[in-house]
């Protein structure tokens, strides 16, 4: 709707970013990137490219993304290993592990109007290096609440039995989403990087994205990384039909009962009793 074209990049099969691409787009990575699609990203964003990324929590320690993470740390932004816990979603009917973000920088083009919650469906902190590297400005975007904080036992988690423990988890608010922007020192770029680092990529997806300022959020992130400032808005709601998401397992499931066992039972059903009534 807002005229931006959308592709699939397959970073291992090209040693750079196509020129024609504008801003990438990594959402929910769960394996480690190759050398190759490191340097190609490295290279993107020191002329001048925008990258909006997205890296959900993980129940394990060690969540396989290191080269991702460092990449990110080289330009101001850290990802912690840690998932959002919220016991104020509870109260909203929310499970506490999708904390419900209320608090906005207002100095940032891309949150100076937000006032709706969104909805940050297992997600992790997010931090800002300090000092930020020479010639980059870094700052938060979205905090959850006070009461919230990030769990570290993996285990617990696990288990669904998860509470906080002083000075081994992260005490909230936890930034859930961070920007960066400029060139870094001694720079050739003829213009500025840009990069928005979401703690988690859930909360656009079509579960989600429909939920409080989710949609817009994401959208947001989007034209500020193209310097796109004019689409940047709260946008007005749309009454689409519903409609109903169903992940492949699901769909298969109601295929399976509704075509194929629903019918089987009722035609065993009556081979019984027409056998049963034909015996009277």
């Amino acid at each position: 709707d807002q005229a931006y074209e959308v592709k699939e990049i397959t970073l291992p099969q090209e040693s750079a970013i196509p020129a024609d691409c504008t801003v990438v787009v990594i959402l929910g990575p769960n394996k480690a990137f190759f050398p190759t699609e490191i340097k190609a990203l490295t290279g993107f964003l020191d002329q001048g490219g925008r990258l909006v990324v997205g890296i959900d929590a993980t129940l394990t320690q060690s969540d396989k993304l290191d080269e991702l993470k460092n990449l990110l740390k080289n330009w101001g932004l850290v990802v912690k290993t840690a998932l959002n816990i919220d016991p104020f979603s509870t109260r909203l009917g929310v499970d506490a592990s999708v904390p419900i973000v209320a608090t906005y920088n207002t100095d940032h083009s891309i949150t100076k109007e937000f006032k709706q919650p969104s909805y940050f469906p297992f997600s992790r902190p997010v931090d800002l290096t300090s000092p930020a590297p020479d010639g980059l400005k870094t700052v938060w975007l979205a905090k959850t609440s006070p009461k919230s904080w990030g769990e570290t036992d993996m285990g617990s988690i696990a288990k669904g039995s998860v509470k906080y423990d002083e000075g081994k988890d992260i005490q909230g608010p936890l930034t859930v989403a961070a920007a960066v922007s400029g060139k870094k020192s001694g720079s050739t770029a003829t213009k500025e990087t840009r990069i928005v680092l979401f703690g988690s990529s859930q909360f656009g997806t079509n579960n989600y994205s429909r939920f409080g300022g989710n949609s817009d959020l994401f959208l947001n992130s989007v034209s500020w990384a193209l310097e796109d400032e004019s689409m940047i808005s709260i946008r007005a709601k749309e009454d689409d039909a519903g409609k109903i998401e169903l992940s492949q397992n699901q769909g298969t499931a109601i295929f399976l009962i509704s075509v194929i066992f629903v019918p089987l039972f009722i035609a065993i059903a009556g081979i019984v009793i027409w056998v049963r009534r034909k015996k009277l």
